[in-house]
């Protein structure tokens, strides 16, 4: 299936890679939301010359609607780091998830954050100290 217009902005956040596809890897229910597991490929950026796919993670909350975004500029969206941890175990390079997307639901039912997107993208592995 194709990515939906937040998974596509999600993709600004590689605006330096040239000419990367994203392919739709898997889309589950978490934390009341949907998470969706994108590939990127074909991507070439200086940090990841031996690492050309990466894969990001989006998360969208309960209810949530590309036409109906919950402010006037649109869907609020959290960019994170080490995506691979942030909201699944067994997805999670360390023994333990982050539970991001747990803890921002939680967080948008009490009403201390307004209802946001999450993307997280992969870290390289070995190569992770030069993602930063």
């Amino acid at each position: 299936s194709e990515p939906s217009p937040s998974e596509q902005a999600a993709a600004s956040i590689i605006s330096e890679l040239s000419a990367p596809t994203l392919v739709v890897e898997d889309t589950l229910e978490h934390a009341g939301g949907t998470l969706t597991i994108l590939k990127i490929a074909n991507a070439t950026l200086d940090t990841w010359p031996d690492n050309a796919q990466r894969r990001l993670r989006v998360w969208k909350p309960p209810n949530f609607d590309a036409k109906k975004p919950p402010m006037k500029d649109g869907w609020p969206c959290i960019f994170l780091n080490d995506g691979q941890n942030l909201f699944d175990d067994d997805m999670s390079f360390a023994p333990q998830s982050w539970r991001a997307g747990l803890a921002t639901a939680e967080a948008i039912r009490a009403g201390k954050i307004p209802p946001c997107v999450l993307v997280g993208i992969d870290h390289a592995g070995e190569r992770r100290i030069f993602d930063y």
